[in-house]
């Protein structure tokens, strides 16, 4: 959530934020303005009230938003508050926040959900489904009925099971009944068939969740991403991917950053670790050449994925600054503008956050970054 407020406070004057949190269903805005966060509001549920209902306002409510696990966040055409309740510089703001969840010991473990037993009476899908859970950094083991599920579950607990309702062995109704009584904490994906049409409604409850076939992959990791990972997933304006991917270098967490190209639809991903970058995909590239397709999208919908290793390490033996640099001349060109000296250096504009104030567009971003190649020198 930290990293997330540093890249709010980029690029804009002033934003409206809405944070919805997955588990408690609360929501929390925040008003910037300036690189400061002048107001902050906590919405939630009131039993026997319709509607979310204002729970806390000021440095309250920013105390308890920066304390969402998981979720999703969007922005919205900025109003101005109507009072301003917080008068505190980002940085001690921030850093309270740190030292109250500090002394609650409320901390998030980011790896509680790891391996993964996969049921699936088809072998194609099952294919498919263990393919995607390896890609997406899961340990996944993978059985052809609920039989087999069971005889493995005694002997080697897992964190999450997915499974469908096909079983020939066991009636999917007995299953759910032995995950309730042997495995009741370990949340169950079920990927209903189309013909279960009230499964769902008889077993509902618990650690259950339902996906109806057939499922696609991207709706898949969709649905893991909401149940098992801390983090929040949106889109803001006027951010870059430059700019996110450059942020997140700052952290010296480990951590994967999904990246979706939105005019293609593509997912790529880029992995940091202790301040550098450990690996990057893109369809069938990886490292360098994946990691300068990546930074080129010109609109990105991004989330942060903690805690995952990498599946290799193409990019480690780069120093960071130097790949930034050399990523820089791939940026998207800057949209036609009538010349003038204020729109001069319009453009790449999350090369501003690397090189100083000034913005330079492209075809100053590649001479810039030949010149710094010479002062570095050309290997890495």
């Amino acid at each position: 959530m930290m990293d997330l407020l540093q890249v709010l406070r980029m690029n804009q004057p002033q934003r409206l934020v809405i944070f919805s949190e997955q588990s408690t269903g609360q929501q929390g805005v925040l008003y910037i303005q300036n690189s400061e966060i002048i107001h902050a509001e906590l919405y939630g549920s009131v039993p026997g009230r319709t509607g979310q209902l204002l729970h806390l306002s000021g440095k309250d409510a920013f105390n308890r938003i920066v304390r969402f696990r998981n979720g999703r966040f969007s922005e919205k055409t900025y109003v101005p508050p109507e009072q301003v309740t917080i008068h505190e510089p980002f940085d001690s703001l921030v850093m309270n926040a740190s030292t109250l969840m500090d002394e609650s010991n409320d901390t998030v473990d980011s790896a509680s959900i790891r391996t993964i037993l996969l049921v699936d009476t088809d072998p194609m899908h099952r294919m498919l489904v263990q393919r995607t859970l390896f890609a997406e950094g899961f340990d996944c083991t993978a059985v052809r009925n609920a039989k087999e599920a069971m005889l493995l579950l005694d002997e080697d607990p897992v964190d999450m099971i997915i499974t469908d309702t096909l079983s020939p062995d066991v009636t999917p109704l007995a299953f759910m009944q032995w995950l309730r009584a042997h495995r009741p904490d370990c949340p169950v994906l079920v990927l209903l068939a189309p013909a279960d049409q009230s499964f769902e409604d008889v077993v509902a409850g618990g650690n259950l969740t339902f996906l109806r076939k057939p499922v696609s992959m991207n709706r898949l990791k969709e649905q893991l991403f909401q149940m098992t990972q801390v983090g929040f997933r949106g889109y803001l304006n006027q951010i870059s991917v430059f700019d996110f991917i450059q942020l997140n270098l700052s952290s010296t967490d480990r951590k994967k950053l999904h990246i979706r190209d939105l005019s293609t639809g593509v997912d790529a991903c880029v992995y940091i670790e202790g301040g550098r970058f450990v690996h990057a995909e893109y369809l069938d590239l990886e490292g360098e050449e994946a990691f300068y397709k990546i930074v080129a999208f010109k609109n990105g919908d991004f989330f942060e994925d903690p805690g995952f290793d990498p599946p290799r390490r193409t990019l480690d033996h780069l120093q960071p600054h130097k790949l930034m640099i050399q990523a820089a001349r791939y940026l998207p060109a800057p949209e036609p503008v009538a010349p003038g000296l204020d729109t001069l250096f319009a453009g790449a504009e999350g090369v501003t956050h690397l090189f100083g104030e000034g913005e330079l567009g492209t075809p100053f971003g590649e001479g810039l970054a030949a010149g710094i190649d010479n002062l570095f020198g050309d290997n890495d």
